[in-house]
């Protein structure tokens, strides 16, 4: 579900940064974004300290999301706030990591080359 994968970059980015975002995401991300594309597969990650082992996914997400025109109303006058909400989120995700244990070594997230060129 998108609204994991950005929240969890959101909750870090308001804890660490003082620069509050322009906007709030949060309904955007429940009604106007969804996963348009996957590979991924399941991985068992374990820790030299600790005997568990840990599931989670590696692989390739991919996100989508509504133009101007499909949202309501009141929120089309902000869609270039929220995709450019967005896409901080991904690039700050590259630092904050996503998910549960990021201090660990979990969750790294790597946003494609390819977001950076579209406008």
């Amino acid at each position: 579900m998108p609204r994991y994968v950005f929240q969890s970059a959101l909750r870090q980015w308001e804890a660490l940064s003082p620069a509050h975002l322009p906007i709030p995401i949060a309904s955007f991300l429940e009604h106007y974004v969804w996963v348009s594309h996957f590979q991924i597969r399941p991985v068992r990650a374990s820790f030299v300290e600790d005997t568990q082992k840990v599931m989670g996914f590696a692989g390739r997400v991919e996100f989508g999301l509504a133009w101007r025109d499909k949202l309501l109303i009141s929120m089309r006058r902000d869609w270039r706030h929220y995709v450019d909400v967005l896409r901080l989120l991904v690039a700050f995700a590259f630092y904050a990591g996503t998910g549960a244990q990021t201090t660990r070594g979990l969750g790294q997230t790597l946003p494609l080359a390819s977001d950076y060129a579209r406008s």
